[in-house]
C-alpha cells in the first residue's frame, strides 16, 4: 500500500476532520465566556450541562482581545494618519501570533475527543508547530512535529529550542512524501503504545475547524470598534500562508457586517495564486458549514470572487528567505513603533501595505496591519537548552551561518 493510501486511511481515522466535538469532553474543552463569536451567537457554546453534537468546542489559552495600537510614528512617516496594528504578537504569554487563535479551537475539539496527543506538521521553523508543542504541553498532550527543510534563520533557532524545551517529539523530512509516510507511522506507533490515535492538526493549523479562531478575530475586532478603540477599517492587511487566517477573516466581516477589504499578503513564490483562492473557497465554506450546522441563526454566506484579494508582489525568493523589501519594512516599524517582525511572513505583509500606501494613494483611508508574529527570543528558557540534545538532523540549523538581513527576534 502507498503511503499516500496510508495517509488518507490515517486522516479518515483521525476525530477531527468532522468539523464537530463528538464528546462532551472535559471541562477545559468548554468554551470561554469572553469567546466574542460565542457572545454574538450563544447557541454555538457547547454547554455542559447539556450535551450536544453539534456544538464548538473551544479552550481558553490566549490572552483576548489583543490591543490595537495606533501607528502614529510610523503613519506620520509614510503619510497614513488612520494606520493602525492588530497585536496578535502579545495573544500568549507562553507564545504568541495568530496561531493561538486557530489553537484555542483546534485544541477544544482534541479534548473533546478525548485524545491523548496531537500530530502537526510544518517547515523547521515553523511558529505553528512551535505554538502547538507549547500548548499541548500545557493540556497534558503529546506532541509530535513533523518538519520539512527550511532556510536557517534566528527564529527557528528559537522555535526548535522551544518545542524541544515543551517535551514534543520532533522529525524532520527531506520531501513532503518521506513525511507524509511519517504521519502514518507516527501515528501506528502512538496508538500501539495508547490504543488512541493522534489528533491531527494540519500546517498552519489551517483546517475548517482552526478557521474558526479567525472568525471569532473579527467579532472581537467588531466590539473594539464599537467600543471606540478604532474607527471600522477599510483594508486590513495579513500575512497569507496556509490560508485558514484570511479564510476566517472573510467570512468574519461578513457574519460580523463589517466592511473591510482583506488583503493577503502571499508570503512563498511556489504556491500559485488559483491554488490560494481554492484553498480559501474551501475553508470559507467549511467554517461556515460548521458554524450553520452548530446554530442555524448563523447564516451561510456567499464568498465573491472580489472578496478574495491576494498580493503576490512581496513574496521574496522563496520561504524564509528574508527580502529586501520584508528587511526595510522591518527595519521601519521597529524604528518608528518599537514592534519586531520577521522576514518570512509579517515583514512581507508589513512591506506591501507601505507599498500600497504610497503607490495606491491610500493615505487617508483606515487601515489595518494585523501582526501575526510571536517575537521574543525566550532566552531566560532557552539559554539552558543545548541544541546537541536535539536529534542531529536538527543541529544544521545552529551550526549554519543566519542570513545578513536575519535581524533575530
Amino acid at each position: 500500500m502507498s503511503y499516500t493510501i496510508y495517509y488518507y486511511i490515517l486522516i479518515i481515522s483521525l476525530c477531527c476532520n468532522s468539523g464537530f466535538a463528538k464528546t462532551t469532553g472535559t471541562p477545559n474543552a468548554l468554551p470561554a465566556l469572553s469567546c466574542s463569536l460565542f457572545k454574538a451567537y450563544p447557541g454555538l457554546v457547547q454547554k455542559k450541562h447539556k450535551p450536544s453534537l453539534t456544538r464548538i468546542a473551544h479552550v481558553s489559552l490566549g490572552t483576548f482581545p489583543t490591543p490595537i495600537q495606533k501607528l502614529r510614528v510610523l503613519g506620520a512617516a509614510v503619510g497614513a494618519s488612520h494606520l493602525y496594528v492588530k497585536r496578535d504578537d502579545l495573544s500568549g504569554d507562553l507564545f504568541a501570533g495568530n496561531k493561538v487563535r486557530k489553537l484555542e479551537f483546534l485544541f477544544g475539539h482534541a479534548l473533546a475527543c478525548k485524545a491523548q496527543g496531537v500530530l502537526t506538521q510544518g517547515f523547521a521553523g515553523s511558529n505553528h508547530t512551535c505554538a502547538t508543542a507549547v500548548y499541548a504541553k500545557t493540556l497534558g498532550l503529546h506532541c509530535s512535529c513533523l518538519h520539512l527543510p527550511q532556510p536557517p534563520t534566528s527564529y527557528a533557532r528559537r522555535n526548535l529550542l522551544l518545542s524541544h524545551l515543551y517535551g514534543a517529539d520532533l522529525t524532520i523530512y527531506p520531501t513532503v512524501a518521506r513525511r507524509d509516510t511519517g504521519i502514518y507511522e507516527k501515528n501506528r506507533a502512538f496508538k500501539r503504545r495508547t490504543n488512541q490515535p493522534l489528533y491531527f492538526i494540519p500546517s498552519g493549523g489551517s483546517n475548517e475547524i482552526g478557521t474558526l479562531g479567525f472568525v471569532n478575530a473579527m467579532f472581537e475586532l467588531k466590539e473594539q470598534i464599537a467600543a471606540g478603540v478604532m474607527p471600522e477599517p477599510e483594508f486590513i492587511y495579513v500575512a497569507l500562508g496556509s490560508c485558514a487566517t484570511t479564510a476566517g477573516m472573510l467570512l468574519g466581516v461578513k457574519a460580523a457586517g463589517l466592511k473591510a477589504k482583506i488583503i493577503g499578503v502571499c508570503i512563498e513564490p511556489d504556491i500559485p495564486q488559483g491554488a490560494h483562492v481554492e484553498k480559501i473557497k474551501k475553508l470559507f465554506l467549511g467554517a461556515n458549514t460548521i458554524l450553520h450546522n452548530a446554530d442555524s441563526t448563523f447564516k451561510r454566506y456567499e464568498l465573491e470572487p472580489d472578496n478574495i484579494i491576494i498580493n503576490h508582489d512581496f513574496v521574496g525568493e522563496d520561504y524564509a528567505i528574508i527580502s529586501k523589501d520584508a528587511h526595510a519594512a522591518i527595519t521601519l516599524m521597529a524604528q518608528t513603533e518599537g514592534i519586531n517582525l520577521d522576514g518570512t511572513y509579517t515583514g512581507k505583509a508589513c512591506a506591501a501595505m507601505l507599498h500600497d500606501i504610497v503607490k495606491k494613494d491610500l493615505s487617508s483611508n483606515v487601515i489595518l496591519f494585523w501582526d501575526s508574529f510571536s517575537p521574543g527570543n525566550y532566552a531566560d528558557v532557552i539559554n539552558h537548552v543545548d541544541y546537541k540534545d536535539l536529534p542531529p538532523a536538527y543541529h544544521h540549523y545552529f551550526i549554519a551561518q543566519l542570513q545578513d538581513l536575519d535581524q533575530g527576534v
